[in-house]
């Protein structure tokens, strides 16, 4: 084993241990809603607790590929699902912090807002061309 693969190895695992530690905030936060509701559970409580759930699943799932699979093919941290998965969410929280600011009349913040959303957008182009020629490389060897 060369110096490159064993320093690609160490830096693999250090993200999985942080995806790990992100993984384990999710689920600590699922508990700590499920024990210190005051309200009945509605569908919308339900809802978010549903979408927690399963990033914490998707976090969890990535830091088991990052540490323990010693091949690369299996340890793509930018595949095609993620970057939607990850845009979606970013994308939508500037959506909604856009319609939140304007609605309240903080201008200011509602056209940070704009600006976040409008930088997501060539960013999430590269990050989505590197997952697909990433995905496309992986596949065909």
């Amino acid at each position: 084993m060369d110096l490159d693969n064993q320093i690609g190895n160490f830096y693999r695992a250090g993200i999985g241990l942080v995806t790990s530690a992100i993984s384990l905030a999710f689920f600590a936060l699922i508990g700590f809603l499920l024990l210190n509701k005051t309200a009945p559970l509605s569908v919308q409580i339900i809802g978010f607790i549903f979408v927690l759930l399963l990033l914490a699943i998707w976090f969890a799932k990535l830091s088991y590929q990052l540490i323990f699979q010693t091949s690369k093919q299996h340890t793509r941290l930018f595949s095609p699902i993620s970057i939607i998965v990850i845009f979606s969410v970013v994308g939508l929280g500037a959506l909604a912090g856009i319609i939140f600011r304007f609605v309240s009349g903080d201008l200011e913040n509602g056209f940070l807002s704009i600006f976040i959303l409008l930088m997501l957008f060539p960013l999430g182009h590269f990050c989505w061309q590197h997952a697909k020629n990433n995905s496309g490389s992986t596949n065909g060897t």
